[in-house]
């Protein structure tokens, strides 16, 4: 995987292989946004590789992080509103 930050010399000549990210950590597609969020802090990375039988089906970004909590957030308020519903 090639992260922006591997890129620090003159596009044109350089070969993916030289600036890439070898063996980034994969998350698998059935463990937990939590977990996705907590190794992207700590490997202070954006991406995470998702994998699914030992193969890489996606690239989850903390974007799509972000995106997926202020979904969860609008939800749960609206379930709320509706419970104080009479």
């Amino acid at each position: 995987m090639v992260f922006e930050r591997d890129v620090m010399s003159d596009v044109t000549t350089l070969k993916i292989s030289e600036v890439m990210t070898r063996m980034p950590r994969c998350i698998e597609s059935h463990q937990s946004l939590e977990l996705a969020g907590k190794w992207m802090n700590e490997l202070n990375v954006r991406h995470l590789p998702v994998r699914e039988a030992g193969k890489v089906v996606g690239i989850l970004s903390d974007r799509d992080l972000g995106l997926m909590l202020v979904r969860i957030h609008l939800a749960s308020r609206s379930l709320n509103a509706r419970s104080r519903m009479p």
